[in-house]
């Protein structure tokens, strides 16, 4: 499937994703988090389209943040937000494109 930014969809089933958070500017830390049924999330960034994964913003951005990023991390001066990275496959299995 051709992904754009700004599309959206709703999780059908468990989607494991890759959360990078920004901790200063130089410095990020990745880990793994699962993403429930039910969330909808947002194309954010489409590089090349042989790439394998596509970077989205939960719908429910802050709601989800203390799930996905630590409580001491947040409280950070240099702390500048999280973004997901998922694999296509999972996109394309997992959940379902919304109306546009």
């Amino acid at each position: 499937m051709d992904l754009r930014e700004g599309q959206r969809f709703v999780v059908l089933r468990d989607v494991e994703a890759y959360c990078f958070v920004g901790e200063t500017p130089m410095l990020s830390e990745l880990r793994r988090v699962t993403v429930r049924p039910g969330e909808i999330l947002v194309v954010t960034f489409v590089s090349r389209s042989e790439s394998s994964t596509v970077s989205m913003r939960p719908h429910r951005y802050e709601a989800l943040e203390a799930e996905f990023v630590d409580a001491d991390i947040r409280s950070k001066g240099g702390y500048s937000g999280y973004h997901l990275v998922i694999n296509r496959v999972l996109i394309d299995e997992r959940c379902r494109l919304l109306a546009e």
